[in-house]
């Protein structure tokens, strides 16, 4: 299982690395939809940001005690998912009452300036995480009763799951593929 520590280095690596790409990208290929109903590199990164964020609202929810409870177990999906680290490699649909669409697509200094401030914030709320008791839990819809730090790893591993979707975008547009690979084990 990742602490803290192991998750903050991983979201640290990702987060830099998805706001490093943001530079090899023009306004045209960030924008770039293959059909109608494929997403735009832009759009993808506007829902990890808007996931990221709902993540972390529960994050603190989690540390304040709020909107959760002291009881109440993962379902069978969400223990097979933290067993595993992560998220099966293949395409996930989200549920249409969870989105009110395709994501809004904003400019990449607007996209690239968000990210930043996130990967802060997400930085900022390791120390308060790997203080927490882990007790309390808040209700992911698919996964069940989740912790602080797995709110955390939430975020890191969605994030990752979408470096398939991220290289799959790349190519419509016809951007080069430049391969993401943690350093740390």
């Amino acid at each position: 299982m990742n602490t803290t520590q192991e998750t903050q280095k991983k979201l640290n690596e990702l987060f830099s690395y998805y706001v490093q790409e943001l530079d090899r990208y023009t306004d045209e290929q960030f924008v770039y939809k293959e059909t109608e109903s494929t997403w735009s590199l832009a759009q993808m990164y506007q829902h990890i940001y808007t996931a990221s964020t709902f993540f972390m609202y529960n994050i603190n929810n989690c540390l304040q005690h709020k909107k959760g409870s002291l009881e109440g177990k993962k379902t069978q999906m969400g223990e097979m998912l933290y067993k595993h680290g992560g998220f099966p490699k293949q395409k996930i649909k989200q549920p249409k009452e969870w989105t009110s669409g395709a994501p809004e697509v904003k400019p990449r200094n607007e996209c690239k300036q968000q990210w930043t401030t996130l990967l802060k914030q997400l930085q900022g709320l390791a120390t308060a995480i790997a203080d927490d008791s882990d007790h309390y839990k808040v209700k992911h819809v698919i996964f069940g009763m989740l912790n602080s730090l797995e709110w955390y790893q939430q975020i890191e591993m969605h994030t990752r799951h979408h470096l398939h979707q991220k290289k799959e975008l790349e190519a419509f547009a016809n951007i080069s593929v430049n391969e993401f690979a943690y350093k740390i084990s």
